[in-house]
C-alpha cells in the first residue's frame, strides 16, 4: 500500500489511480502534518528532493520521526548551483549537508549517509535556464531580475549545472536532543 503526500494537487494527480495507492494533500511545513498520518500504519517513509524546501527542517524531522518508521531521504544541499549562485552573490536557498545531517541526527539514528556531487550538462546556457525554470529545482522562486538574468545568460562560463545531494537511511530515536 502506497500513500503519496504532497502540497500540490497537480503532483498528486501524477500518481496512478489504483486501489493500493492513496493520495493525501498535506504540507510538511504545517505543525499538523504528522497528525494526518498518525492513524495509518507506516513502515517506510521516502522523501526525494522535497525536504530541502522545509521552512523548519528541525520541526519537520521531529514530526517525521514521531511516525516511528524507517525513513529514506534525499535532499539538495548548498553545493547545488554553486557557480551560478556565486556569480550573482546569491546565498543558497538550501542548507549545507552537514547542517542537514546535524538536524536529522537529533531525531533519527543515521544508519547510512552520503553526500554526492554531480553535474548535468546542457547544449546551451539557454537550455540550462529553461531546465531550472521547468524542473522546480529552484523552489519556484525567481531570485534574479530580468537584467541580471540576461547578463548571467550571456556570461555563464559553464555548460553544466552542479548538484549536491545528501542521501540518508534513518531510524527514529526513542528520544531526541536538540542540535
Amino acid at each position: 500500500y502506497f500513500i503519496a503526500t504532497d502540497l500540490s494537487e497537480k503532483m498528486l494527480e501524477l500518481h496512478p489511480a489504483k486501489k493500493n495507492v492513496q493520495c493525501l494533500r498535506a504540507d510538511f511545513n504545517s505543525d499538523k502534518f504528522a497528525v494526518k498520518l498518525r492513524d495509518i500504519s507506516i513502515d517506510t517513509l521516502i522523501s526525494s528532493s522535497a525536504l530541502q524546501w522545509s521552512s523548519d527542517l528541525f520541526q519537520t524531522a521531529e514530526q517525521l520521526s514521531s511516525l516511528g518508521a524507517r525513513t529514506y531521504v534525499s535532499l539538495f544541499t548548498d553545493g547545488t548551483f554553486e557557480t551560478l549562485l556565486g556569480m550573482e552573490g546569491v546565498e543558497s536557498p538550501v542548507l549545507a549537508a552537514e547542517k542537514v545531517e546535524k538536524i536529522l541526527s537529533c531525531f533519527f539514528e543515521i544508519r547510512k549517509s552520503e553526500k554526492v556531487s554531480s553535474r548535468l550538462e546542457f547544449a546551451s546556457v539557454r537550455e540550462m535556464f529553461r531546465y531550472i525554470k521547468k524542473s522546480g529545482v529552484s523552489g519556484g522562486e525567481a531570485r534574479l531580475d530580468y537584467r541580471r538574468a540576461k547578463n548571467l545568460l550571456e556570461t555563464y562560463p559553464l555548460d553544466y549545472l552542479e548538484f549536491e545531494l545528501f542521501f540518508a537511511i534513518l531510524e527514529p530515536k526513542k528520544s531526541f536532543s536538540r542540535a
